[in-house]
């Protein structure tokens, strides 16, 4: 997966991002379900992590640790955002390079 694309493409920064507001939007009856509440409040966000900060994907170990840290701090930061929705998307421990570039839309 993503250790492969990074080996083939060996200079591309990493992306990584989060969001909420599509919460039981994940099958055809909870979209039906929610037609008639209205619009979501939807929050995203992204980073974007140089690739001389990413550890070599050849590294499968330390590939993997540096990954699932980057994905639990952004399972922190959705969560943050779920506990309070008028909280930046980076609370509660944004992503490593993190830069508040996010929009919210009621």
């Amino acid at each position: 997966g993503s250790a492969a694309l990074l080996i083939g493409a060996d200079r591309a920064d990493v992306v990584v991002a989060w969001h909420t507001g599509f919460e039981g939007l994940d099958t055809f009856g909870g979209i039906l379900r929610a037609l008639g509440r209205g619009a979501p409040r939807v929050q995203f966000a992204a980073t974007r992590i140089a690739r001389d900060d990413v550890p070599d994907p050849t590294d499968r170990e330390a590939f993997t640790a540096w990954f699932d840290d980057r994905w639990l701090e952004a399972d922190r930061a959705v969560d943050a955002m779920l506990a309070d929705p008028t909280a930046s998307p980076a609370a509660g421990g944004a992503p490593v390079g993190y830069r508040s570039r996010t929009r919210t839309r009621a």
